[in-house]
């Protein structure tokens, strides 16, 4: 489950999928759009690539109810933190 792992962190880090593909395994390609960076995520196993799908599944229905993907980036939870610390 490491790469589940990996695609967590990367959207914990701001990247996004821009899209995937299944061949002989499930490749995911992301993009921070703020840095201009891609990163692909790559399984062949099968347990995982289901933990993956359902990650990015729930991020869909998420996204489907409230209107915008509220994963918060490092990036947002920087800013956060520093405006809390200013107003102390």
């Amino acid at each position: 489950m490491d790469n589940l792992e990996e695609l967590k962190r990367k959207y914990h880090e701001g990247y996004r999928c821009i899209f995937r593909e299944q061949n002989d395994g499930f490749t995911i390609h992301l993009k921070n759009f703020e840095e201009e960076k891609l990163h692909t995520v790559f399984s062949n196993e099968n347990m995982e690539i289901g933990a993956m799908e359902n990650f990015l599944e729930d991020i869909e229905d998420y996204v489907k109810v409230t209107g915008h993907d509220s994963f918060c980036t490092q990036k947002e939870s920087d800013i956060i933190v520093e405006k809390e610390e200013k107003t102390e």
